[in-house]
C-alpha cells in the first residue's frame, strides 16, 4: 500500500511558450505537467541546499578534499 504525502495547491502563471513545451513534454512522456514541475522544483530545491552547505563548510575552513583514488580505497570500491 501506497501512502500518500499531505500535498497543497499552488497556482502558477507561466509565459506561454514554457507553458507549451511543458505541454509538449507531458504528453511525450504521458506524464503529468504537475510532474514536470515538481520534479524541477525538486532539483532546484537540492541545488540550493547543496549549495548553501558548501558555503557553509568553506566558510567554516573546512577544506579538506579527498581524490577518487583515496575515496574508492576508503570504502573499498
Amino acid at each position: 500500500m501506497k501512502t500518500q504525502l499531505k500535498s497543497k495547491t499552488l497556482t502558477i502563471s507561466l509565459p506561454t511558450v514554457q507553458y507549451d513545451q511543458l505541454e509538449v513534454l507531458a504528453k511525450k512522456d504521458e506524464r503529468s505537467k504537475n510532474y514536470f514541475i515538481r520534479k524541477a522544483l525538486d532539483n532546484y530545491l537540492e541545488d540550493v541546499y547543496f549549495s548553501k552547505r558548501a558555503e557553509e563548510v568553506l566558510d567554516n575552513g573546512i577544506t579538506k578534499t579527498y581524490s577518487l583514488d583515496e575515496m574508492r580505497k576508503k570504502y573499498d570500491l
